[in-house]
């Protein structure tokens, strides 16, 4: 959603068309949220995006999905990386439940995934950030190539402070599969050289283009919403 930004204040404001159409995204996103879907990815990409479009008031209603089944997890990895990227530091012990041995191969990476977004935003105690480190370092030491690369993508968030993992990432970058050896190559250098300046820049940059992308295809999946609501045959009183 573009909004504008008061010449006086510099803050930035919605404009009344903005508000309403904020409402009605909101409304058909929730209402899929709420009631499911046919299709199982359709549904996974509503709750992601209904918690980009509400942030981490989603929190309760996103915890509550984690009971639905679907065809290789869809669901819940859709909701435990919603959970890692709006969540607040209360959503750790969720995220690293979920990253357990025990747990399904497809929730693990999404749970390794949203710890990774969780570190983006979250000043995380001693505590946490030790038992977030040897989660990912478990996870890496595994032969599932979706595993690894999700332990490969929270650990590149660290940078410099994922020292104690980069002796583990050096093996993985030369005994992992093609993708693996390359991403854990990138991430070791990662590890041991901070990002320059101008490289946080263009981080943040591909990232608001990123979100920009995201933006326009949630306004078109809530154009096709309203399509199919108009189109929708009125229940009979």
């Amino acid at each position: 959603m573009s909004i504008s930004s008061t010449p006086k204040s510099g803050r930035l404001s919605w404009r009344p068309w903005q508000i309403q159409r904020r409402i009605q995204v909101e409304a058909a996103l929730l209402k899929i949220v709420k009631k499911g879907d046919p299709s199982y990815r359709v549904e996974a990409n509503a709750i992601g995006a209904y918690a980009d479009v509400c942030g981490g008031e989603s929190a309760d209603l996103l915890k509550s999905l984690m009971i639905r089944e679907s065809d290789n997890e869809v669901i819940r990895r859709a909701v435990l990386r919603a959970i890692g990227k709006h969540g607040g530091a209360e959503a750790m012990g969720l995220l690293v439940d979920w990253a357990a041995p025990a747990k399904p191969q497809q929730c693990r990476s999404g749970a390794v995934e949203g710890l990774g977004e969780l570190l983006e935003r979250e000043e995380l105690s001693k505590e946490d950030e030790k038992t977030r480190r040897r989660d990912d370092y478990e996870v890496s030491q595994e032969g599932s190539r979706r595993l690894q690369l999700a332990a490969l993508m929270a650990i590149e968030k660290l940078g410099p402070k994922a020292k104690s993992a980069l002796e583990e990432v050096d093996k993985l970058s030369k005994s992992g599969g093609p993708r693996a050896r390359s991403m854990a190559m990138r991430v070791a250098k990662k590890i041991r050289e901070p990002a320059a300046p101008s490289e946080k820049l263009g981080d943040l940059r591909e990232r608001v283009s990123k979100l920009e992308k995201e933006n326009r295809t949630l306004r078109e999946r809530v154009a096709k919403l309203e399509v199919d609501e108009a189109g929708a045959p009125e229940a009979e009183e």
